[in-house]
């Protein structure tokens, strides 16, 4: 989803995926 299968693995798509922010928060929440 987020870098093409082949050459040049160009990155792509979305990088604010709803895990991506949650795991972002989650770690935010057990340092703060």
């Amino acid at each position: 989803e987020v870098f093409d299968a082949r050459e040049p693995h160009v990155p792509g798509g979305c990088i604010a995926q709803a895990w991506s922010v949650s795991e972002v928060l989650r770690a935010w929440t057990r340092t703060a």
